[in-house]
């Protein structure tokens, strides 16, 4: 099993605002991709690429009441075949920031992916940057969009 690190407990932060559309703590909207809707299915669910994931943000998307679901690598490509637009949501790992010894701050990618035969392609990502505080987590700026 995988071991709790600080930047995982970051990751699910910013997952979970994007599943559920509460904001990051320290914002007042959530963080959350323009084009959502495009890796989600017409129930609601949100499909969530589990590569990269840390534990804790897989645990997000397997909390109970939580309208996602975790596509493993191996099955992205059978996607493509399912009728409208294929798409995922992917989070890459946590980037560690240089800064002060005592201030740690993480830059996380939000994207989401169109399944093409040669791969993913993001048509949508959002650049959420948080720093460490005694009680968690907090965003450190706005979100920056990045559209492809």
């Amino acid at each position: 099993m995988t071991e709790s690190t600080p930047e995982g407990r970051a990751q699910a932060v910013v997952l979970r605002s994007v599943l559920t559309g509460r904001p990051v703590p320290g914002s007042d909207s959530p963080c959350r991709p323009a084009d959502l809707s495009l890796a989600t299915d017409p129930d609601g669910t949100v499909r969530v690429l589990a590569t990269d994931l840390s534990p804790e943000a897989a645990d997000v998307v397997r909390s109970p009441g939580t309208r996602a679901r975790l596509v493993p690598a191996n099955e992205v490509s059978a996607l493509r075949a399912a009728p409208g637009v294929a798409a995922v949501l992917r989070l890459r790992p946590p980037e560690v920031l240089p800064g002060p010894d005592r201030l740690r701050r993480v830059r996380i990618a939000v994207e989401v992916c169109a399944v093409r035969e040669h791969g993913l392609l993001p048509l949508d990502s959002l650049l959420v940057v948080l720093r460490q505080e005694d009680d968690g987590w907090v965003l450190d700026g706005p979100p920056t969009g990045l559209a492809t």
